[in-house]
């Protein structure tokens, strides 16, 4: 775009569907294979932009640490919050953000192959004040949507539960003019669609339009779907992570004896003995003998403190969960 744009990534959440995984690891920082997520996002924007910024509040001092660590010629700017101001909050206190004409804005936990080129032509040929990346099949009844005219533009939003097949979903990516942010208060928290995109679709004098795209996305909101993102993604990306025979993901220095595993994610120095697993979350470091489970749990066998609660059940010395 020849106007100036910032991109920023949302990082400061909790996390707290998918604990005990975020008990002690940020979002951004769950693994995807043997990088991070917040890695693989870093890496479509570097070499396209000279800067980013990322916002942390949760377990923020491990994840300044990890950005630390990312090779890349692109400057990233990390704005440590205090508490968590929202979405839309995050960008509002921060001055660097109004020397831009544009945002670029991306979920922290989405984990995509982006077509960030084409947003943004998009969003400047048609000289839009907001517009939003959605997909075209994603599954509206899961994630809610957008509801647009015959021409594209936004005319309002809807929850999950309330979506139809017509509405699209929002991928979590969008571009929009720092104009519209003038009036807004820096003292509250806000969000994105309820507190500014709600009001901007009523209001015909935003061009507040959607780009519809198939393309590569996983939500990774909770464990179920982080399982099925993590299988999904080293799948079509060949990692060497992924074992084909059995659709399962083997992270590094996991270690699978004597079991079936089938449709699972076994994380980080985890051990799996004499066992069956189906479609199930095998946490960090758990240590699994002589179990059979399937249909979608997450195991553990750390973190007794995290794991109270009717939800879970101690079978053979490991917590369950289902999904």
């Amino acid at each position: 775009m020849k106007s100036s744009l910032l991109p920023f990534i949302l990082a400061a959440g909790k996390g707290e569907r998918l604990h005990p995984l975020t008990c002690f690891v940020p979002k951004p920082l769950l693994p995807i294979g043997e990088q991070p997520l917040i890695y693989l996002t870093l890496a479509q924007l570097s070499g396209t932009f000279e800067k980013v910024v990322v916002n942390a509040y949760h377990l923020a001092d491990m994840l300044i640490s990890s950005i630390k660590q990312f090779e890349s010629p692109m400057k990233i700017i990390v704005s440590k919050e205090k508490w968590l101001r929202g979405t839309l909050g995050a960008l509002l206190n921060l001055d660097l953000v109004f020397n831009y004409d544009y945002l670029m804005v991306v979920n922290g936990d989405s984990l995509a192959k982006w077509p960030i080129k084409d947003l943004l032509e998009f969003h400047e040929k048609n000289r839009n004040d907001v517009t939003l990346l959605v997909l075209k099949n994603a599954d509206v009844s899961e994630y809610g949507g957008v509801l647009v005219d015959k021409y594209n533009r936004v005319k309002g939003f809807v929850k999950p539960g309330d979506a139809f097949r017509e509405t699209l979903v929002f991928s979590g990516l969008h571009v929009l003019s720092t104009k519209i942010l003038q009036d807004l208060s820096t003292s509250e928290k806000l969000e994105f669609v309820s507190d500014l995109y709600a009001h901007l679709a009523s209001d015909k004098k935003y061009r507040f339009y959607v780009l519809a795209r198939d393309f590569e996305w996983y939500d990774i909101g909770t464990p179920k779907r982080y399982l099925n993102a993590v299988c999904g993604w080293l799948r079509k990306n060949n990692s060497h992570l992924y074992d084909l025979n059995t659709n399962s993901c083997f992270m590094p220095n996991s270690l699978v004896v004597n079991s079936i595993v089938e449709d699972s994610v076994i994380m980080k120095n985890a051990r799996v003995k004499d066992s069956v697993l189906k479609r199930c979350l095998v946490a960090p470091g758990a240590e699994i003998e002589s179990l059979t489970l399937a249909d979608s749990f997450i195991v553990a066998s750390q973190w007794k403190q995290w794991l109270s609660g009717s939800c879970w059940r101690e079978i053979n010395n490991v917590f369950v969960k289902p999904i």
